[in-house]
């Protein structure tokens, strides 16, 4: 299957081509004991070509971004349902799970440059969507004799940041740089149970992603010490202050020179989690006990995004600082987290 993408003229540029993507699905749907299990397997591989970006470019150019094919990238995934419906009877329950697996590649990318986007997102040939491009931290300076016997690093002093000189040639700099991490998930999915009994009904919705990561940069802005902003509580309680004082924190130094905020593997979280997205519990209230003119009355209280599990520090691994833009994925920095909601209400007909 061939689809066209977005009009070269829309864009008002005429070097430009369609994008085109091709797909190919492969889906096999199975049922079992009068359908009381029920399975739907699918691959598929999609390639897609000529991709349209707005390319960032120099300011001096009077512009901020240019419209340009800029590579090719392929998805490869497989998405499964299972369905479970044990009982259907005055008490009835089902279960669906989903998963989703995909594995993203940037197949090319125009002139083999790589693209730099949001705080430390980079595009490159060979990588996914949404990698994480820093330096590469190895513990805190306890004392001068480590600062001396490690690459040239610039403003570097007993309770900085030791970054790995990962190219060898005894300077940490820009060519220390490499990917630290992907915001893409190895697997998302969910599980959606329904129970009902008489005239109560219980609706459950877990939501699940496992393998992604996340790029706090509210960590660089609020633990930075080059900026008026004060470092929170725990990098001011925890910051190095003699040998021996562990690799959680830096020293506590006006301007940060050795620049210990730089895009690190300090600041790339698991960003995985395990929530109760939706709940509801109803009740519907027999025919027998309305009054004439009314058809149906059913009261409930659902709630949103009540509970999450996760390890990661701040206050939602799911929020994205830029939304939807697929180039930067994965960085959370002064982020609105989800808000959690309990509605009550009835549906009355009459």
């Amino acid at each position: 299957m061939t689809t066209p993408g977005i009009a070269p003229d829309q864009l008002g540029n005429p070097d430009l081509v369609w994008e085109t993507t091709n797909q190919f699905d492969f889906g096999i749907d199975l049922a079992f004991m009068d359908n009381k299990i029920a399975a739907t397997v699918e691959y598929y591989i999609k390639n897609t070509s000529d991709l349209i970006l707005n390319r960032p470019v120099p300011t001096t150019s009077g512009f901020l971004t240019v419209p340009e094919n800029i590579g090719d990238m392929r998805n490869t995934g497989i998405d499964l349902a299972l369905t479970f419906t044990p009982y259907s009877d005055d008490f009835s329950w089902s279960t669906t799970i989903t998963a989703g697996f995909l594995t993203n590649e940037v197949v090319e990318v125009f002139n083999d440059q790589p693209l730099d986007f949001g705080f430390a997102t980079r595009i490159e040939e060979g990588q996914p969507l949404g990698s994480f491009y820093g330096w590469v931290t190895d513990g805190i300076f306890q004392n001068q004799a480590e600062v001396e016997a490690h690459a040239i690093q610039p403003g570097a002093a007993p309770g900085d940041y030791r970054f790995q000189d990962l190219n060898g040639d005894g300077v940490i700099n820009d060519g220390d740089r490499t990917f630290i991490g992907q915001a893409l998930p190895d697997v998302t999915g969910g599980i959606d149970n329904k129970f009902s009994y008489k005239g109560f009904d219980l609706n459950v919705f877990v939501q699940f992603s496992f393998g992604n990561e996340v790029f706090n940069n509210n960590l660089a802005f609020a633990e930075g010490l080059n900026s008026v902003f004060a470092p929170t509580v725990r990098s001011f309680e925890g910051a190095w202050r003699a040998e021996g004082d562990g690799d959680d924190f830096p020293r506590i130094v006006n301007g940060d020179p050795n620049n210990n905020r730089r895009e690190s593997d300090r600041f790339v979280e698991d960003g995985s989690f395990v929530r109760i997205k939706t709940a509801q519990l109803a009740y519907n209230v027999p025919k027998t006990i309305l009054g004439d003119g009314f058809r149906s009355l059913r009261v409930y209280v659902q709630g949103t995004n009540l509970v999450t599990w996760t390890d990661y520090s701040w206050f939602d691994p799911e929020v994205s600082t830029f939304g939807d833009a697929n180039v930067a994925l994965g960085t959370d920095f002064l982020t609105n987290p989800l808000a959690r909601t309990i509605q009550f209400g009835l549906n009355l007909g009459f």
